[in-house]
């Protein structure tokens, strides 16, 4: 009899301490699923920001080689007109790239915007789409982050470059450099006034996972109107 009632108390804490276990583990899988849940879409969309940078800079470099050989005039202003400078946000645009607006006026915000910045062989700024910001004549040195600044004195071997988000004095940005070259080359061009030899792109980055959201990307389709890069009447 009492082995009955021992191998009786002996069965239930058996199954007790395998619901335990049980509960644990389920309680555990639900708690990597919630983190995974909040961290996953923001390493993705920041992984589709980071190449819509890279994208909008390479098409940038490509067409101010070919549009402006001997240079670009004074005042011009790079991006696309009439869009809105919406501080602290990216947009992309139907070719994957990014909106980038051309802000002729100041900009009233200490938050970091969406900018292309085109740069001479000697490291000057050329022309900007926010010359408020990134005045041209100004040294690159002093207006870029120091990575990016760095990037440029490295030289055009150095620039296909994959960085983390960079603190800047607006913010956190996701940035690269892409060298311009002359057409046909993979060389900058020989330092002159308006030439430019690279191109420095960079875009607002937000820990939260609405930076440049793919519904967001979707919706754009259908309501904007803006024009890529390739075909931007701001760019001259």
């Amino acid at each position: 009899m009492l082995d009955r009632v021992r191998r009786r108390a002996w069965g239930l804490s058996g199954r007790l301490i395998a619901s335990y276990i049980l509960v644990t583990l389920v309680v555990v899988v639900l708690v990597e699923a919630l983190v995974l849940g909040v961290q996953v879409p923001s390493l993705v969309n920041g992984a589709l920001g980071q190449a819509q940078v890279d994208a909008t800079a390479q098409s940038y470099a490509q067409l101010l080689s070919q549009r402006y050989p001997g240079g670009v005039p004074a005042g011009t202003v790079l991006g696309d007109a009439g869009q809105p400078a919406q501080p602290g946000l990216a947009r992309p645009a139907p070719d994957g790239t990014l909106v980038v607006p051309a802000i002729t006026g100041p900009i009233h915000s200490d938050q970091a915007v969406t900018a292309v910045v085109a740069i001479a062989a000697d490291g000057t700024v050329v022309a900007s789409s926010a010359p408020s910001r990134y005045p041209p004549g100004r040294a690159a040195a002093s207006e870029l982050p120091a990575p990016a600044a760095q990037a440029i004195a490295a030289g055009p071997t150095q620039m296909i470059i994959k960085v983390p988000p960079t603190s800047t004095p607006y913010g956190s940005v996701l940035w690269t450099v892409e060298p311009a070259g002359r057409a046909g080359t993979s060389e900058p061009p020989a330092s002159a006034p308006g030439l430019v030899a690279y191109v420095y792109v960079q875009a607002p980055w937000s820990s939260s996972p609405g930076f440049v959201n793919p519904v967001l990307a979707w919706g754009s389709r259908g309501r904007s109107t803006t024009r890529s890069p390739s075909t931007c009447s701001a760019c001259g």
